[in-house]
């Protein structure tokens, strides 16, 4: 099966369509499609500080074809959305048994070959990610390790959490959203970012345009 692949309006090159963010334009204001479900013309951007700025400069309208309008907060916005997208992604992984977090319990899933991605916060202790990192290389386990402890477990309601392991079928898409978070600086502010703007299930918006369009509808 041939792979989608899409153009990124920054900086100009195709790559699949799953490395890609997707916008859409609705009433001459362009929102981030969050869930990748909404109906009409998308326009598709890397997840990085330089794709987003050309895209806002310039990109967006020529791929529209049209004057477009941006929220003067609209960066802040699409990285809050991802950070929303994968918050949900942890919790509904949890909440499936798709994921593991606490040293002892991740070390057996290791070992079970039950994890498709480990994330060590970078507060974790030098010689726990040095142990968790040998083996996930040894395994050829997607791994990250960008994310402060705190913020992992304020994700799951603890305190704090030093490692997850999630299986392989959520792997991808969440070791996806930590990538983009860092490639936009994200892990460096203050994580109090305007998030939950992009056009989801989240705020409602979906449901809204599924019943608007009232039919199956083609994305590009």
């Amino acid at each position: 099966m041939t792979e989608s692949v899409r153009k990124c309006v920054g900086c100009g090159k195709s790559d699949s369509r799953d490395a890609l963010e997707r916008f859409v334009m609705m009433e001459d204001t362009v929102i981030f499609d969050m869930r990748n479900k909404a109906p009409g013309r998308g326009a598709h951007v890397h997840a990085n500080p330089a794709c987003l700025d050309r895209a806002i400069q310039s990109g967006f309208a020529k791929s529209f074809r049209s004057k477009v309008q941006l929220k003067d907060d609209f960066s802040s916005q699409f990285v809050g959305s991802i950070f929303q997208r994968l918050k949900e992604a942890i919790r509904v992984s949890f909440r499936s048994g798709d994921l593991v977090f606490g040293g002892d319990l991740v070390a057996s899933a290791m070992k079970n070959n039950k994890v498709g991605l480990l994330v060590l916060a970078t507060d974790s202790g030098e010689s726990v990610a040095r142990k968790f990192e040998a083996n996930a290389d040894r395994k050829s386990i997607l791994s990250f390790g960008g994310i402060p402890g705190a913020v992992l477990g304020a994700v799951l309601g603890k305190d704090f959490i030093s490692v997850l392991g999630i299986s392989a079928n959520k792997a991808e898409r969440i070791h996806q959203d930590l990538e983009n978070l860092q490639k936009m600086g994200f892990w460096d502010t203050d994580l109090n970012p305007v998030s939950n703007m992009g056009i989801g299930i989240a705020n409602g918006e979906e449901q809204i345009l599924e019943e608007i369009v009232g039919r199956e509808y083609d994305r590009t």
